[in-house]
């Protein structure tokens, strides 16, 4: 698609006057937490009637199961849902990742990790990598285990991959991350390029999020950038990002990068859609996302 929808035009104009008009970086984490769930914590995810949801936990990480079917399956998605590393999942990842468990014939686990800033840096990495091990040690054949996540999810996919790996665990089949944070230290040019283009965020609220998250602690880390780790020994990775987004360059740079490191990529760049995409199901863009998505996950089963 050359130019967006003009239902996405719709969304991103108002995202922009609902959304990120509204975010008041003076207020308090619990108030913009209730301000997100006055907005999105009413609507109702769509279930299809294939897939189940069950409580279950990881790694002592509560974490919702998304059961398919009534036969137990050997594929299994572990899902990592955005949020600032501040707000818990929206009923958007609840309908999204039980789209992708019917579109996948699969099960998958999206786990509410610790949240900052009551549990700041390291909490939600080391939730992240306990959950992937228990995987494992469920009996999931590392080939059968695909990462995903959205924004702060997409960054938590790439260090657990990457943590994994530098730890000698097996590795998953792929990763796929939506409009990741790869680089904390905004170093790419689309920071400054895309200032006023992105319809949900500016700088202050970017530079908000990772003073709650981070504290006093760098983010130059590879487990907060993961941009400047090695990417060498990486399974297939999959990034899909607006053309406007603010972090359009997280996923630029990492994606050359693993490239440089011999890594199988797969990059889309979607002109002007707005951040995490792929979770609005109303939009024509986000349903041929998710199709690239599948797909990708598919051949790396195969």
């Amino acid at each position: 698609m050359s130019s967006p929808s003009w239902r996405a035009r719709l969304v991103n104009l108002a995202l922009r006057f609902l959304v990120r008009r509204r975010f008041d970086v003076s207020k308090t984490p619990e108030y913009l937490r209730a301000q997100t769930a006055k907005r999105f914590g009413r609507i109702k995810p769509k279930i299809p009637d294939a897939v189940r949801i069950a409580d279950d936990s990881l790694g002592g990480v509560p974490a919702p199961r998304f059961e398919y079917g009534s036969m137990r399956t050997d594929k299994v998605l572990l899902y990592l849902h955005g949020g600032g590393f501040f707000e818990a999942a929206l009923p958007l990842h609840t309908e999204y990742v039980s789209l992708l468990c019917e579109r996948l014939q699969c099960d998958a686990f999206m786990p509410d990790y610790r949240l900052a800033p009551e549990h700041p840096f390291p909490a939600a990495p080391e939730d992240s990598l306990a959950c992937y091990e228990e995987l494992l040690q469920r009996g999931y054949q590392a080939n059968n285990i695909v990462i995903a996540g959205d924004s702060a999810g997409g960054n938590l996919s790439l260090v657990t991959l990457m943590s994994a790996r530098d730890k000698g665990l097996q590795l998953p089949a792929a990763a796929v991350m939506l409009s990741p944070v790869t680089d904390a230290c905004f170093t790419g040019d689309s920071i400054y390029n895309n200032a006023g283009k992105d319809p949900l965020f500016n700088l202050p609220i970017l530079f908000w999020m990772r003073q709650l998250y981070l504290g006093k602690h760098s983010p130059a880390d590879v487990r907060v950038s993961p941009y400047y780790n090695e990417f060498t020994g990486l399974p297939p990775l999959a990034f899909h990002v607006g053309s406007t987004e603010l972090i359009l360059d997280s996923s630029l740079l990492a994606a050359e990068k693993a490239k440089q490191a011999g890594v199988s990529v797969q990059l889309t760049v979607w002109p002007e859609m707005p951040h995490v995409f792929p979770l609005l199901a109303v939009l024509p863009e986000a349903r041929a996302a998710t199709d690239e998505v599948v797909s990708f996950v598919q051949q790396a089963w195969a």
